[in-house]
């Protein structure tokens, strides 16, 4: 249930807090609200993006970001639409 881009104002003051720390020092953040229990953020950091989902309670759930292909191990295989590394 995406509701569209929000504002920093208008997320709950644990996933900021939680956000702050996890993630000092960057850029380029939109927030958007997943669900009644969840939060999104995209970011910029160090010219790569990212991605992270929090809880209501400021809870941090999931971390991605974009890598390149040369940034992966051989241990990585490409499954579908992701890539699957173990």
């Amino acid at each position: 249930m995406l509701t569209g881009r929000l504002k920093s104002a208008d997320i709950p003051k644990a996933i900021l807090n939680s956000f702050m720390t996890n993630f000092p020092n960057v850029s380029d953040v939109e927030w958007e609200k997943e669900s009644n229990t969840e939060y999104e953020v995209e970011f910029e950091k160090m010219n790569k993006e990212y991605t992270a989902i929090f809880s209501i309670d400021g809870q941090l759930l999931e971390t991605e970001n974009e890598i390149s292909k040369k940034e992966l191990t051989h241990s990585c295989k490409p499954s579908h639409q992701s890539i699957i590394c173990q």
